[in-house]
């Protein structure tokens, strides 16, 4: 492999015997640009920090929050939550996953949402409850998930009927042999919508 790097009054080759690796390039790209920069893949491990005046609490590098509780649970570890169910008017220490945004309602089955005890993630309040939930979970997808993308990725319950995973030649046999034109088809996804529902 041969490396030829030119910048105004500088070039820089470099030849191997050998694919260079990203950073031998880097480097390389370095050095006929007089630049420092730091090599950086966005696959560096990122930790969490404890500065001393944080009161247990530690920085994650992974949010954008500034700080979260030393002691977190992790997700879908049980914890207290504080039900007071607007239907039924259940009112009892729950147990919960953590990291869920709701959870049905013992008493009646709706289901609640799950706030924070204290407002931050993670935190318990004086009680011990990282939850309270005293109102009704709205759901914010959409109610008919029966759309054109959810409709072309679904199975046929006919095997002599191809779908989706099927493939073109195995589509155009079945079209041909069902007399549907697909001259104009370019896509899988045009072969797929001429397929007649039944």
């Amino acid at each position: 492999m041969k490396l030829k790097i030119e910048n105004n009054d500088l070039t820089v080759t470099v030849e191997a015997t050998r694919e260079l690796s990203f950073e031998e390039v880097f480097k390389s790209h370095q050095l006929a640009t007089g630049r420092d920069d730091e090599l950086s893949t966005g696959r560096e491990e990122k930790h969490m920090f404890t500065p001393e005046d944080s009161n247990g609490l530690v920085k994650d590098a992974n949010t954008e929050s500034e700080f979260i509780p030393a002691s977190m649970p992790k997700n879908g570890e049980m914890v207290k939550a504080e039900f007071i169910c607007p239907q039924c008017g259940y009112d009892k220490v729950t147990h919960v996953k953590f990291g869920f945004n709701h959870w049905s309602c013992p008493g009646c089955g709706i289901r609640l949402f799950l706030a924070y005890a204290t407002g931050t993630r993670g935190e318990k309040d004086a009680n011990g409850f990282y939850y309270k939930a005293n109102r009704e979970f709205i759901s914010h997808a959409p109610e008919n998930s029966d759309d054109d993308f959810s409709k072309m990725f679904t199975r046929s319950d006919n095997p002599e009927k191809p779908d989706a995973y099927d493939t073109i030649p195995d589509i155009k046999k079945y079209l041909d042999k069902h007399g549907i034109d697909y001259s104009h088809a370019k896509f899988k996804g045009d072969y797929v919508d001429l397929i007649p529902e039944d």
